[in-house]
């Protein structure tokens, strides 16, 4: 990181020489403090890198850097049933119990209107997965599930609680600036 800071630098400074000596010592100054501090930087993660690899081995995880098996993909796939959707409940069980590889189904980020948190979009879906078999699109705004406003991660997860054991899971659902209903039942 430090090498490529200092490149570019010197390739500021280079284009700085036909300049005057004032802009030229200016660069070399602001050259000299962006070092020091990616040095600093370095050095404050080198700190915490040791500070997690100590926590993680006292918690018997090993190093912080020890790679982790990739998540177990979702097999559970959604059944249309005209305008609702079925999954049998040993496959929301699956679904429930992992959600790490339900996540690499689909990105959330936070979606806001008019400054508003307004609940989660959803992008990077593929087709052959279960989000996409149950009726979900990229560019989806997941606003509420059986009721709850997924308007902030603590009520996104208090719905998740809510919604283990529930008979079906009612999504609302912003598509193209219009709101739509997609229910999917336990069967």
């Amino acid at each position: 990181m430090r090498t490529l800071v200092l490149l570019a630098a010197a390739l500021s400074l280079t284009a700085c020489m036909r300049g005057d000596d004032s802009r030229r010592r200016h660069v070399e100054d602001e050259v000299r403090r962006l070092a020091d501090r990616v040095e600093e930087l370095e050095n404050d993660n080198a700190r915490l890198r040791a500070r997690v690899d100590a926590l993680e081995a006292a918690r018997g995880g090993g190093s912080a850097d020890a790679s982790l098996p990739p998540p177990a993909p979702i097999h559970a796939r959604c059944k249309a049933d005209g305008d609702h959707y079925q999954l049998s409940a040993a496959e929301l069980d699956e679904v429930f119990t992992n959600t790490s590889g339900l996540a690499t189904e689909m990105r959330l980020v936070p979606y806001f209107d008019g400054g508003a948190a307004k609940g989660f979009k959803l992008f990077g879906i593929r087709s052959d997965t279960l989000v996409a078999s149950c009726g979900f699109h990229n560019g989806d705004v997941l606003q509420a599930v059986n009721g709850t406003p997924l308007t902030t991660p603590d009520k996104a997860l208090d719905a998740y609680t809510r919604v283990k054991n529930a008979p079906s899971l009612d999504f609302t659902v912003l598509r193209n600036g219009a709101s739509l209903d997609l229910v999917i039942k336990r069967r």
